[in-house]
């Protein structure tokens, strides 16, 4: 016969598992989509998301705040080289034209 706080604590650590599960899926989730936006105004915004839910996961303790860190500044990197890629092929095109 197991004590009753055994059992209680058992139900909370599998409600808590299965959230932290859940809000961790969602991280790799939101990440995927970041990464996988062609257009810039489309990942600001999904960026902007993305810190949102990181800054969250990291105050519950579902993930570290080193590693929402790391995420972020990862996402931050993916997100200037989008930017960088429609500078350029922009710049390309104009140039192009112009020459013509």
């Amino acid at each position: 016969m197991l004590h009753r706080s055994v059992l209680k604590r058992e139900r909370q650590s599998r409600k808590r598992r299965l959230r932290n599960r859940k809000v961790k899926a969602d991280v790799k989730d939101i990440t995927k989509q970041v990464r996988a936006t062609k257009s810039s105004k489309k990942a600001e915004k999904l960026l902007k998301e993305a810190y949102k839910f990181l800054d969250k996961a990291s105050a519950k303790g579902v993930i570290h705040k080193n590693k929402a860190a790391r995420i972020k500044s990862a996402l931050t990197k993916k997100g200037v080289i989008h930017k960088d890629k429609a500078a350029r092929t922009k710049s390309t095109l104009t140039k192009k034209v112009r020459k013509k």
